[in-house]
């Protein structure tokens, strides 16, 4: 156990920022003919390039790539200037920055962000910034459907931390969850460590109950201008129960200081201002007591046999 804990926190990426923008009125733009810019249009496309020409009309670009691009001038709401000898990585833009791999960050989204997402084809997401306190999110599946709001506060230009509450329900057994929580984030959106906690609540027709509590450790490491990783590692406790070995009386039941569930889980995301998605895997592995001992498993239930489950994640961000 103790060595397992050690890989999801060497996976856990450090939260730095960067910062190599200096930004200037567009209508200056004329001045840095030759520098590096970032632009940013009325419906929030950016282009990054070499500055090669302003006239009454159009901004042309000389983009990466080597291609001339023209940005219709009117259409511009901000310019930025580039550090000549800018990390590539500052140039990082992530459709799906507000989330890790499933839970969101601790920031706050843009007023008016809306993102739609695809999840192991079986699930779709949405995700809206009200404003820069307040985010909503939902989701509907085969087994059901959730939805949570929470409420952003800024602790500082690195920090930001969320409260907010999932409600659910399956349309299998007509189950509900509630899971209040909080999230805590170090770094930008694009960058950061990120910590949560929550408790799991069911309810049906006749009982309410606490079923489990949740501890979620993730983080994103920026590798390139439209590449990073991403781990979301989750640690669940709930009831237990301590199975005789002999099978010859019946097990009891109780919660544990062990944890009933460990799922690690590491992506590989390919970012696009518009269209971003994910591949990777998540190794669940389940915590069994016989007699006072505790086995380890994956899901088919042999002991320290485990099998990743891919994971796949398309998001597109409408606005």
């Amino acid at each position: 156990m103790r060595k397992l804990f050690i890989v999801l926190f060497i996976l856990i990426p450090a939260a730095t920022t960067f910062a190599q923008f200096t930004e200037v009125p567009v209508s200056d733009l004329s001045m840095y003919i030759d520098s590096q810019v970032r632009i940013t249009t009325s419906d929030k496309s950016t282009f990054q390039g070499v500055l090669y020409e302003v006239d009454d009309n159009f901004v042309t670009l000389i983009a990466y790539s080597g291609e001339a691009v023209k940005v219709y001038r009117k259409s511009i709401v901000s310019a930025l200037k580039l550090d000549p000898n800018i990390d590539k990585k500052s140039l990082y833009k992530d459709s799906a920055s507000n989330r890790m791999i499933v839970m969101p960050t601790g920031f706050a989204m843009e007023p008016g962000e809306f993102h739609v997402s695809d999840q192991e084809i079986a699930a779709v997401t949405m995700s809206y910034g009200l404003n820069s306190n307040f985010s909503f999110w939902g989701g509907i599946s085969i087994p059901g459907a959730i939805v949570s709001a929470r409420y952003i506060h800024d602790l500082g230009e690195k920090d930001a931390l969320s409260i907010g509450s999932f409600a659910g329900l399956s349309w299998i057994e007509f189950t509900g969850i509630l899971l209040p929580y909080f999230i805590y984030s170090h770094g930008s959106p694009d960058h950061n460590f990120t910590l949560g906690g929550g408790t799991v609540f069911t309810f049906d027709n006749s009982e309410f109950k606490l079923w489990a509590a949740v501890l979620a450790i993730g983080g994103k490491w920026i590798l390139s201008e439209n590449t990073a990783i991403v781990t979301e590692n989750w640690i669940i406790w709930g009831e237990m129960n301590d199975t005789p070995l002999d099978y010859a009386t019946d097990p009891t039941s109780a919660w544990d200081p062990m944890p009933i569930a460990i799922g690690p889980a590491i992506a590989f995301r390919i970012a696009g201002e518009k269209f971003s998605w994910d591949i990777g895997a998540v190794v669940p592995a389940m915590v069994q007591k016989y007699s006072g001992r505790y086995s380890i498993s994956g899901l088919t239930g042999d002991e320290w046999t485990f099998i990743p489950i891919p994971i796949i994640s398309l998001t597109y961000r409408i606005d």
